[in-house]
């Protein structure tokens, strides 16, 4: 297993693969996205950890592993001492698409009752 796996499995921490063409400086997430860019480019892979509750994040090619996964649990950590967790996780998970933030469910009487109602029937 490689350094940077063993640190992110022992952290919890998600690191996002970017595709980058190096001419026009198009991201993309998946290999076949960047290579239709243009066929001629080589295409470069970089990885960034990012903080869970705003998406922000830091190059491991310019900080290193321990300093992109220590910049990233700071940021995290600067969320919860803000008390701007819950909401910041909430807009990022919005506006991302779920790809980063979190959201925390609620349940509603409604949701209780319609359980129970399908509890009932069985």
């Amino acid at each position: 297993m490689s350094n940077l796996k063993k640190i992110l499995c022992e952290v919890f921490m998600r690191v996002v693969k970017v595709y980058v063409c190096p001419v026009c400086q198009g991201r993309y997430d998946s290999r076949e996205e960047a290579e239709k860019c243009r066929s001629k480019h080589q295409i470069q892979e970089l990885e960034i950890c990012c903080c869970e509750t705003c998406g922000a994040g830091w190059y491991v090619n310019h900080w290193g592993v321990g300093g992109a996964v220590k910049l990233a649990k700071e940021c995290e950590q600067q969320h919860k001492v803000d008390g701007t967790e819950a909401e910041t996780a909430t807009r990022t998970f919005f506006l991302s698409g779920g790809a980063f933030g979190h959201v925390r469910c609620i349940k509603s009487k409604n949701m209780e009752f319609n359980q129970s109602k399908q509890a009932m029937k069985s």
